[in-house]
């Protein structure tokens, strides 16, 4: 049951107070054993959730009653600890205590766990104290959103007094000694218990933490850690709270607490969990480099540190049964608050693993190696400079491995843009699966243009699968090609924006009714990178559908001035994702521009029912499809060992055949996989007989320790999980069931499980039915017949 907000504070919400101040006890408990838990966990799969999610309820339930049943409330969960508080009262003080006592002796005689896959040991420790307490409950009309907070001397009291306890023990404040001196009687406590009401919890929570239910699953999450200093109001944390929201708006992410803690005023953000996020690791980078420009920077005194880290994290309901709270719980949560903890104000700092994956979306600088608390090795420690110019592009390390013949049609697509008499040369869209290296291809699409040292411009507009608000895609390109950071004053945006359009201003090339209209709708494209002057165009108009189609207009006029200038190719990436503005501009950009230099080249996914996105483009000008396929063989295998691992290097026939079937020749997965396996050591080196010549001597061999590659990379992984998370619930939980069982399974043992479970109210044949046309389960007699059967 989703027991989250402590009915203290669901109770002020009713009343309509908005916060206040009373004195407490306070508790705050410190669990010690979650690493060695995870790390069993983790080597299990998907069984490895279901035993943290037993041993975590196993832990915390008899915590959770010990502090209820003596009228105390949990304000908040932090990973392996909370914070109790006990209102004063008569007797609460010793309640407190007789609960802190309580905990203490479960813990030596329940702390240790047998479980059939080795033992776990588990203690505890606590710290009390008693004084004054704040509590506050943020609340955001605008967004209709709302959090709580517990701060003060007695919050802080407590965590302080923990840390100097040993496992095992209690440490109480010099302030709760003299109090507990007294020896007051505990007497009778009201009973408390958390609030379940789903209406409730909605004024707290996304409706996707809640329809997370009591799922417990191990994911591949990007945790993001905050800490704001220099808040000491109630006001000051609303603007920080509205902040917070306005960037997950923008950027995505699950808020999953604020918190006042041995830290200090903390947020804490996933992505990625409960509904997994592609390109996860640079949404979270974009969250944490948009705050200071979407008001925090407005706020005085304050400002804010981050850490980020990714990785596999349990991701569950963490308590008891009458209290408890979503969440996720792994390396990558501690790793995220310990580079928060060593990041300076104002600072963002990263793993390897953040900025290796998002390196394609943002700049950064190696800020050498740290020593994180936890980490038995040094951490290599990154810090975001700014968006990468997407107008530069991005350099693959690695090699683009077959697709020469799709590569030499782009190129013969391309081609009327650089004729005697050039034109427009139309759209082509290239459409296929994740991973078969779309934009690798239109990445050496340019790289061919450029070796022909002719000029050319480049642009390039990135759909975005979370930021798919108004403009998004356009606005993206206008702030690379204006060169304008997010943190740019008014005053310097308009500068840059007049810079580049005074090359326009003289030049012949560009006809006079486009230089015309460049300087009339100037204000309007600055309007896209939020910039704005008093007594422009833009502000003297007040009409939205006016406003709506000068956009258009100054975005097409911009383009084809360009085009006058040099032959240009628009790049349209992922345009299963388009905003409607940016359609809405793309139809009107293919309208009567027939001697144009302008190429375009669109790239998409299929949707998950396997048809084309619809692309809208106008009347009179052909969308060419060009669909592309997996490349399949061993020798693609072999050529990408080669290209990742060294020339030298050569996959035996055991290790390329489970590859390649695992793969599938999706170039991606094939990439990843290798990776993978020679990252973690599952690739070993053979050793050559003695009487082998010199050249099979110097040929690194390569075969798998072992055959069992049970988890994927987490890059492939959260691609996976995206999509399975787009299913109903009822067939979301038919495919976990079905994942249970194996690559082949009979209908009815998988109809007996969806039984047992209880959660679901829908025919087994309904759930297969629905399951296929989403192509997650497939019958297998497609593949032979075998009447009865169901295939993953």
């Amino acid at each position: 049951m989703q027991n989250f907000v402590p009915a203290f504070i669901e109770e002020q919400r009713k009343a309509g107070v908005g916060q206040g101040k009373f004195s407490a006890t306070v508790l705050f408990v410190d669990v010690s054993g979650f690493t060695s838990l995870t790390e069993m966990a983790f080597k299990l799969g998907d069984a490895g959730a279901e035993l943290m999610s037993r041993e975590l309820t196993r832990i915390f339930d008899p915590m959770v009653n010990a502090v209820h049943d003596r009228g105390g409330f949990i304000a908040n969960f932090m990973g392996d600890a909370f914070t109790a508080v006990f209102p004063e009262e008569e007797g609460s003080t010793a309640r407190a205590t007789e609960a802190a006592n309580e905990i203490v002796k479960w813990f030596d005689e329940h702390g240790t766990s047998k479980t059939r896959h080795g033992e776990l040991a588990f203690g505890v420790k606590i710290g009390a104290d008693h004084g004054e307490i704040e509590w506050g409950i943020p609340y955001d009309s605008e967004l209709n959103a709302r959090d709580w907070y517990f701060r003060g001397k007695a919050v802080d009291g407590a965590a302080s007094a923990e840390h100097g306890a040993e496992r095992g023990t209690i440490k109480l404040s010099e302030a709760l000694e003299q109090r507990a001196a007294k020896k007051e009687k505990p007497g009778k406590a009201k009973v408390t218990q958390a609030v379940h009401d789903r209406d409730a919890l909605l004024e707290f929570f996304h409706s996707q933490v809640i329809d997370a239910g009591e799922r417990a699953e191990l994911r591949h999450v990007v945790s993001l850690f905050l800490r704001f200093d220099g808040v000491k109001d109630h006001a000051t944390i609303e603007k920080v709270f509205h902040t917070l929201l306005v960037a997950a708006k923008r950027h995505g992410g699950t808020i999953n607490k604020i918190d006042f803690g041995d830290k200090g005023f903390t947020a804490l953000v996933f992505f990625g969990a409960p509904v997994a996020t592609e390109n996860a690791e640079a949404a979270a980078v974009g969250f944490a480099q948009s705050l200071p420009t979407l008001g925090l920077g407005d706020i005085k005194g304050v400002k804010v540190s981050a850490g980020i880290d990714a990785g596999l994290v349990y991701s569950g309901l963490l308590g008891g049964e009458r209290r408890n709270e979503w969440t996720c719980i792994g390396d990558a949560v501690n790793t995220s608050a310990r580079l928060m903890t060593a990041a300076e104000p104002g600072q963002t700092l990263t793993s390897s693993r953040v900025s290796k994956a998002s390196e394609k979306r943002w700049e950064f600088q190696d800020k050498g190696t740290r020593i994180l608390k936890g980490k038995a090795k040094e951490e290599q420690v990154f810090q975001p400079s700014g968006m990468r110019g997407r107008v530069r592009g991005f350099v693959y390390r690695n090699p683009m491995l077959g697709r020469d013949k799709e590569l030499a049609e782009l190129i013969s697509f391309i081609d009327p843009i650089y004729g005697k008499e050039p034109k427009f040369a139309g759209v082509m869209r290239l459409l296929g699966e994740p991973g078969l290296g779309k934009t690798r291809l239109v990445a050496a699409v340019r790289a061919k243009l450029e070796e022909k040292g002719e000029p050319f411009h480049w642009i390039t507009m990135p759909c975005d699968g979370v930021h798919r608000s108004g403009w998004n895609a356009v606005s993206t390109w206008l702030r690379s090609w204006f060169g304008i950071a997010e943190s740019a004053s008014q005053e310097d945006k308009r500068k840059a924006i007049e810079s580049h359009y005074a090359q326009f201003e003289n030049n012949e090339k560009v006809p006079e009714g486009t230089r015309s209209e460049l300087k009339r709708t100037l204000s309007f494209a600055a309007d896209l990178v939020d910039c704005h002057w008093d007594e422009s165009p833009f502000a003297k108009l007040d009409d939205p559908k006016l406003r709506h189609e000068n956009r258009i207009i100054a975005v097409k006029e911009l383009l084809r001035a360009l085009a006058h200038t040099a032959p240009t190719v628009l790049e349209v990436e992922d345009t299963h994702w388009i905003d409607a503005s940016t359609a809405a501009w793309l139809t009107a950009m293919t309208r009567n521009i027939a001697n144009l230099p302008l190429a375009i080249l669109a790239t998409s996914r299929f949707t998950d029912d396997g048809s084309k996105p619809e692309l809208q483009i106008a009347q009179d000008t052909e969308l060419k499809d060009f669909e592309l396929k997996p490349i399949e063989g061993d020798e693609f295998t072999q050529a990408m060992a080669k290209a990742l691992l060294g020339g030298n290097s050569e996959l035996d026939a055991e290790a390329c055949k489970l590859i390649s079937g695992k793969a599938k020749g999706n170039p991606f997965f094939t990439e990843q996989l290798i990776l993978h396996l020679h990252e973690t050591g599952e690739l070993e080196a053979v050793k050559a007989p003695e009487t082998a010549d010199e050249t099979t001597k110097r040929r690194s061999r390569l075969r798998m320790k072992s055959t069992d590659t049970a988890r994927l990379p987490g890059s492939l992984s959260s691609l996976v999980t995206a999509r399975i998370d787009r299913l109903s619930p009822e067939v979301r939980e038919t495919v976990k069931h079905a994942s249970i069982l194996g690559v082949r399974f009979l209908s009815r043992v998988l109809g007996e499980l969806l039984k047992r479970s209880g959660k679901v109210s829908r025919s087994l044949e309904e759930l297969l039915i629905e399951s296929e046309k989403e192509g997650v389960l497939i019958p297998a007699e497609r593949a032979e017949e075998n009447e009865g059967d169901a295939a993953t």
